[in-house]
């Protein structure tokens, strides 16, 4: 079953030397550069495994763990931040 994401609609969002500040209603949250390419790339829906190909493209591999696992942990994060919205749908 293919995941999808894409990003909740900031207020405003800054990007500014591949880093952004998301701002919403009730709170801002900073992203480094991982997350701002996560909420740059998910303006409408993504498929994980196209998120994954392009992590490694513009990132490499991190070092430690698969490129899968490091954008599991990126998106979970930002799933329960509430960034990204996770749907089994593109929508």
């Amino acid at each position: 079953m293919t995941r999808w994401y894409v990003r909740t609609p900031p207020d405003d969002l800054l990007v500014e030397g591949g880093e952004a500040i998301a701002l919403y209603p009730d709170r801002f949250v900073r992203l480094g550069p991982i997350g701002t390419w996560l909420v740059v790339h998910t303006e409408t829906p993504l498929a994980e495994q196209t998120i994954v190909r392009g992590l490694d493209e513009a990132f490499g591999p991190p070092p430690g763990m698969s490129v899968d696992e490091a954008a599991a942990a990126a998106l979970a994060d930002l799933v329960a931040q509430r960034v990204l919205t996770l749907s089994e749908e593109p929508t």
